[in-house]
């Protein structure tokens, strides 16, 4: 139910438990069966109470935002938001970085090993190669986003401009190694939608890149 909400590809659950007694529930109730494979739980393997910790840092917080003409006051509460600071970025740390070895990670009902970011990477890769077996791949992440930058937004328009001219410049009227060149190069160029782009650009609606034909093949039995 939690994940039908989202638009992500696929989500990691970093799951706080309330006490020591929760860990060990916790992990019974996630390997009891195979949740949507979208789905990666990171589970710490100690108990920290680390809600009266975020409370404690909040209300710290509070208190310095009100402070007007009181510097000494302001410095010390100051060091209080260091000190809390830090022992939740060591919290969240635990469940982010695997080399800290502060948490086990589960996936599809089993306990999996991971002990560097390299192997959660994999993890991941994997995952979605399963899942989205047709996705292309594009190497450059500015533009791959859901949500682009307005940079990204800018030269996806430049380069649709050039795309829907009557008729095709070099480059597709782009020039120097700006953005809207590495976006080009990387979506159209690489993946072999467009050929010769130097000099006579040609769009290719068949390419080598069995993912790239099929989402093209997808696109065009839309619009038929």
């Amino acid at each position: 139910m939690k994940i039908s909400d989202t638009m992500a590809d696929g989500v990691i659950y970093a799951v706080i438990p309330e006490s020591k007694e929760d860990i060990a529930k916790i992990a019974e109730s996630i390997t009891s069966k195979p949740y949507d494979e979208r789905i990666v739980f990171c589970l710490p393997k100690k108990f920290s109470d680390i809600e009266k910790v975020a409370f404690e840092y909040s209300a710290v917080c509070e208190l310095r935002s009100l402070v007007v003409d009181d510097d000494l006051l302001r410095d010390e509460y100051e060091i209080y938001i260091e000190d809390l600071g830090e022992v939740i970025g060591s919290y969240i740390f635990s469940y982010a970085r695997p080399e800290t070895g502060g948490a086990d990670y589960y996936h599809a009902g089993k306990k999996v090993s991971i002990y560097r970011k390299a192997q959660m990477s994999a993890l991941l890769s994997d995952i979605c190669e399963k899942i989205y077996p047709h996705a292309p791949i594009i190497n450059n992440e500015s533009i791959n986003k859901n949500i682009l930058p307005t940079v990204a937004i800018n030269s996806r328009a430049k380069l649709l401009n050039g795309l829907l001219s009557t008729e095709f410049e070099p480059n597709l009227g782009l020039s120097g190694t700006s953005q809207d060149v590495s976006i080009m190069r990387s979506t159209l160029v690489q993946t072999g939608v467009v050929q010769n782009v130097t000099e006579e650009p040609e769009i290719v609606l068949n390419p080598e890149d069995e993912n790239i034909r099929y989402m093209l093949h997808t696109i065009q039995t839309f619009f038929h």
